[in-house]
């Protein structure tokens, strides 16, 4: 039985299945971050959401962190359109939507943002608001990863590996592995081993 780089299975995801954005680190205080927000610049509307998300600087708050996320991502902000995506796929503070996680996401990738592009093969390939198509999941993280980004790196591997959506391919997944590897991604750096092992095996199969 062939036996997979990891499981595709994924029962409800979290945070930590996608990639997000952070926001920048700055010394100014709550009070005059909130100023400019309300005055719309949709950049420091986008660092008070994810401050609000994950607590700090302000008291965490999901409601008030999508409020935020929400105002910047109407307005194009690509980072907030990827982060509200998570939102609704985990639930936090907004009902959990997967068509309006796909929708943002969606929008965020329009812009080439390579971590939208990652969440959305990722969708692709667990099925989370879409039907599951690893064609479209591989085309998604070719875009991501050619970017530069290790996740999708790591989730391009794991197709070549299990051989979905492209001919498996143990020389392509050791490739793709090193490149999310030297990023300092644990979960390829354990998929590299796993492949130089099956890629060895092949060829001396050959």
């Amino acid at each position: 039985m062939k036996k997979k780089a990891i499981s595709n299975k994924i029962k409800r995801p979290n945070s930590i299945d996608f990639d997000y954005y952070v926001p920048k680190k700055t010394h100014r205080s709550a009070y005059f971050l909130k100023k400019d927000a309300v005055c719309g610049d949709i950049d420091i509307q986008f660092d008070i959401g994810c401050y609000y998300f994950i607590g700090n600087i302000l008291r965490q708050s999901y409601k008030q962190s999508f409020y935020w996320l929400n105002r910047s991502a109407k307005q194009g902000n690509a980072k907030a359109q990827n982060n509200i995506g998570i939102c609704y796929v985990i639930a936090k503070g907004v009902r959990r939507d997967y068509a309006q996680a796909i929708y943002w996401f969606e929008q965020a990738s329009e812009q080439n943002d390579a971590k939208a592009q990652y969440n959305l093969g990722k969708c692709y390939v667990s099925g989370i608001g879409v039907n599951r198509d690893y064609l479209k999941a591989v085309s998604f993280f070719e875009k991501a990863a050619e970017q530069g980004n290790a996740m999708a790196q790591n989730g391009l591997g794991n197709r070549y590996y299990n051989g979905e959506g492209v001919a498996q391919d143990y020389q392509k997944a050791v490739y793709w592995f090193k490149q999310a590897s030297a990023q300092g991604l644990p979960q390829a750096q354990y998929n590299l081993q796993e492949a130089i092992i099956k890629a060895n095996k092949n060829k001396t199969n050959h």
